[in-house]
């Protein structure tokens, strides 16, 4: 569903045989789904304008909260009360991936994990997967080789369970994998973002994996953060990137656990300049 967050792409085509004129063969005609009234976001915002916006108000609330600047940041929150907030949010990312069906961050996780020798084999255990922030049970579909455990702070699923990421303490044993895929930049605080991250580590079994999924504005377009900033912080947490892929809006990366040994703190540091550029960061404290 994910890169529906930042493209506003077309519904799952819908396919039935047509006669051919002049010719006894039958084709194929595609057309596109309908969205209702009932479906569509406040305010007129295309779905993709109401993600981005609310967003970026929750980045503001944060740096605004940061600074004390409470009234400031209780305006900032009525905005995002004025908009539907998380479950106007949930509903955007809904409908987005029934018109992006053909992108799915599952599938990319999926491929590098085949990639990587990483699926079982006739007889072996599945391998252990906690998807955060899921909207979706988007990996019921690998339920052969991928046992998945779906989170969420505000759940749309009776599967997907209700949970803080950096309160959850997982269900008893350690993940093969776990995926944060356009979560990271949801969360407004730049050293949660890095807490996230540290946790990984006290969920994943030694030599687990992690996948990240950013919109590519974060890393190329952000005063604090670069791709090579990521790399210092993920290397420092003791990961090693084994591929990454980038679409048009998002970039795609995976990691292995090595040792899960801390080797510096990193904080805030202005890595590039130029107008118009985001805030986005990740601090280790």
């Amino acid at each position: 569903y994910e890169e529906n967050k930042f493209l506003c792409g077309i519904c799952p085509t819908a396919f039935w045989l047509m006669p051919s004129k002049g010719r006894g063969t039958q084709r194929k005609s595609r057309v596109r789904c309908p969205v209702t009234r009932a479906t569509r976001p406040p305010n007129g915002l295309k779905d993709h304008d109401l993600i981005a916006r609310l967003h970026a108000l929750n980045t503001e609330k944060t740096s605004l909260l940061e600074e004390k600047s409470f009234a400031q940041a209780a305006a900032v929150q009525k905005a995002i009360d004025d908009l539907g907030g998380i479950e106007a949010y949930q509903a955007a990312s809904r409908r987005g991936e029934g018109r992006t069906a053909n992108f799915s961050s599952s599938r990319w996780v999926s491929k590098q994990l085949i990639r990587h020798g990483l699926k079982p084999g006739k007889g072996e255990e599945r391998l252990a997967l906690l998807d955060v922030g899921a909207v979706t049970e988007q990996y019921t579909k690998y339920g052969k080789w991928i046992a998945c455990d779906a989170i969420d702070l505000n759940p749309q699923s009776s599967a997907i369970k209700k949970a803080d990421f950096l309160q959850f303490q997982g269900s008893g044993q350690p993940y093969d994998v776990i995926v944060l895929s356009l979560v990271l930049n949801f969360v407004g605080d730049s050293t949660k973002r890095g807490e996230m991250l540290q946790h990984c580590r006290e969920l994943l079994q030694r030599r687990g994996h992690v996948f990240i999924v950013l919109p590519r504005k974060c890393l190329h377009n952000s005063i604090y953060c670069t791709e090579g900033h990521l790399e210092e912080i993920m290397q420092s947490l003791g990961y090693e990137q084994t591929a990454k892929h980038y679409s048009p809006k998002l970039c795609f990366f995976m990691y292995k656990l090595h040792h899960a040994d801390r080797k510096k703190i990193i904080g805030l540091k202005r890595l590039q300049k130029g107008e118009k550029m985001n805030r986005f960061a990740i601090c280790l404290s």
